[in-house]
């Protein structure tokens, strides 16, 4: 299971690159904010940080859900997937935009499913107070959609059981996760992207859970830190939860 760390490439992407893959990440997540760079900087920065340290996600831009900034995004997918040597998750919030409508987001996402194929790179539905009932309705709407399950923003608003059927129910639709702590609360005012332990998350048997979905190839460890050392020892906690539930499922898998 490969591991990660958020990273803007902005404004000195070799000094990240350089940082996070000597702490012991295995890859970086580009998060593109709103402007967006000219897509020359874009493609420019990604393969100059290429050469240090892969990029196999980009978690786009918080959007209104308006045609105007799919075609933006829709442009971006195209760039970067046509650019790459490999295949990338494209990352994207369900719940901005909350002025538009269930229809009019499926609508807009399909614009984006439709690009994706055409590269053959997977979209991956981030979730943040959405319920299951939601994602179920969405994933009936848009069969080739994936999820980014976002274990942080689960614990915002959920309980633990909840969030474990959360995890089995789309398990199937699971291929990417992001891990990051907080102490719960219910409104985005507590969305703290903590480091793992400085928050009240019981990881372990989430991190387990999530590790069954049979799709799930990337982890990011979602945390806004500036202090190296908290980064450092979060990323190293968050691997050796991996790697012990990743040996206990293989374990019981060959004896059972």
């Amino acid at each position: 299971m490969r591991i990660g760390v958020p990273a803007s490439l902005d404004p000195d992407p070799l000094e990240e690159a350089f940082k996070f893959k000597n702490m012991g990440a295995d890859y970086l997540e580009l998060n593109l904010t709103l402007p967006l760079p000219e897509e020359d900087e874009i493609l420019d920065r990604t393969e100059l940080v290429e050469r240090i340290i892969p990029l196999p996600v980009v978690h786009m831009p918080e959007i209104n859900y308006t045609w105007q900034e799919i075609r933006v995004l829709k442009e971006v997918i195209e760039a970067i997937s046509s650019s790459s040597s490999y295949r990338k998750t494209f990352v994207i919030h369900l719940f901005g935009g909350k002025q538009a409508s269930f229809w009019q987001k499926k609508r807009l996402l399909s614009e984006l499913l439709k690009i994706a194929e055409d590269y053959d790179v997977p979209i991956a539905v981030e979730n943040k107070s959405e319920s299951r009932a939601v994602f179920r309705k969405v994933f009936q709407a848009l069969p080739s959609l994936y999820m980014c399950f976002d274990v942080g923003h689960a614990h915002l608003y959920f309980p633990e059981p909840e969030i474990q059927q959360f995890i089995r129910e789309f398990s199937n639709r699971i291929i990417h996760l992001h891990v990051h702590d907080n102490f719960g609360g219910g409104s985005d005012e507590w969305d703290l992207h903590l480091p793992l332990g400085m928050g009240n998350t019981k990881f372990e048997p989430l991190i387990k859970e999530a590790l069954k979905c049979p799709k799930l190839r990337t982890v990011t460890m979602e945390v806004i830190c500036f202090d190296d050392e908290y980064m450092s020892l979060s990323l190293k906690k968050l691997r050796n939860m991996i790697s012990r539930d990743d040996s206990s499922l293989k374990n019981k898998n060959v004896t059972g």
